[in-house]
């Protein structure tokens, strides 16, 4: 009986797939997985997490109210200024599509930066369309924020309360609450060099780039900061979407998960763990994030935005400046740039943007 009902649930919320263009259609993804399965995936207990080596209350974060005693040297001092006239440079002559200037986007000015979040799930695009955000002048990129998670979809408590808590100060370049992030970013480097900004001084200056003295005033010097996270699903980040101080607007990126579950085919550490390997819990997340997606256009309808991987791949000179309109950012000829040399020519590493988009986004319906 609870098998039929998954099922049946299911095929329901397919229905409702089909009439949205916006989301892939997903028919295959019951077709022996749901029918094996009588649970939906849920989200990890807190006795689960602590055996995964996580600790809820503290997972990236710390005491709020900590003293601070670090201090900015001379040297910081002028790398930021570097940084400060780098910005400057870039971003002149940058065509803002409303009346403000690029000086009210700066927080060291007092200024709110414009954000943008791209929220998704592993082998869905994410690293394209990050590298796409990066490309545009005067952006402050966070790539995968909540990787300390591993190969864990955020789907509740207790994980999620310090998920968004991270994510928020991370947004705000609040870098002294966020120790753990820093420690495990120092393993985990490839989370920087995504942020080429940043990461060019972080070449020159090894022991900065793990400082949250150094780290939160050069976040501060950027009128432009975008974000792609794949570990936490749509509805957990609604608050961040609420908050009118931020000036966050969201991308949904979904992908066909027949496509999703090729990409991830040939990744040994992703086939090891359900969250990854399971089409059942891909699955079950697509009708998660369909769930809060129909909500959000409702509630967020100027903030809030869902795009196909498909449609950006096999269309990307139409479907990424729509998303820069959206997001309120000019299509610049640098963006324009990486985006004609990141869509038509392949790279062999599995992690690479360099892709021929039209060939991969149906690539998986050759294989077997």
């Amino acid at each position: 009986t609870t098998k039929l009902a998954v099922v049946i649930v299911f095929v329901f919320t397919l229905k409702l797939y089909s009439m949205r263009t916006s989301f892939p259609r997903i028919n295959d993804c019951t077709e022996g997985t749901l029918t094996t399965t009588t649970a939906l995936p849920r989200n990890l207990t807190e006795k689960e997490v602590l055996e995964k080596g996580f600790d809820p209350h503290q997972n990236l974060d710390i005491d709020e109210d900590a003293e601070i005693h670090n201090e900015v040297t001379d040297e910081m001092k002028k790398v930021i200024n570097e940084l400060r006239i780098q910005i400057k440079k870039e971003t002149r002559g940058y065509k803002l599509p409303s009346f403000r200037e690029i000086g009210d986007l700066i927080p060291e000015k007092g200024g709110t930066p414009m954000r943008s979040i791209v929220i998704t799930t592993w082998r869905s695009g994410s690293t394209f369309i990050g590298g796409v955000l990066n490309s545009n002048p005067g952006t402050f990129h966070f790539s995968e924020p909540l990787t300390d998670y591993r190969t864990v979809q955020v789907r509740g408590e207790p994980l999620a309360s310090p998920a968004v808590r991270a994510l928020r100060s991370l947004l705000t370049c609040n870098y002294h609450v966020l120790e753990r992030y820093l420690e495990r970013s120092k393993s985990y480097t490839w989370l920087f060099t995504h942020n080429t900004r940043l990461w060019q001084h972080c070449v020159k200056h090894k022991n900065f780039c793990w400082l949250p003295q150094f780290l939160g005033p050069v976040c501060r010097l950027f009128p432009f900061q975008s974000m792609k996270v794949v570990h936490i699903r749509l509805r957990l980040v609604e608050e961040l979407l609420a908050d009118p101080e931020l000036n966050v607007r969201v991308v949904l990126l979904v992908r066909d998960p027949r496509g999703i579950m090729e990409s991830r085919s040939t990744l040994s550490w992703c086939k090891a763990h359900k969250d990854c390997g399971s089409p059942v819990h891909v699955c079950a997340d697509l009708v998660d994030d369909y769930s809060a997606a129909m909500r959000f256009k409702v509630l967020f309808p100027d903030k809030f935005r869902v795009v196909r991987y498909e449609d950006m791949s096999l269309r990307p000179d139409k479907v990424i400046p729509d998303i820069f309109k959206f997001f309120g950012l000019q299509y610049h000829p640098e963006v324009q740039r990486f985006v004609k040399t990141h869509t038509t020519r392949t790279n062999s590493n599995k992690y690479s943007t360099f892709r021929n988009s039209t060939d991969v986004a149906l690539s998986w319906r050759t294989k077997s």
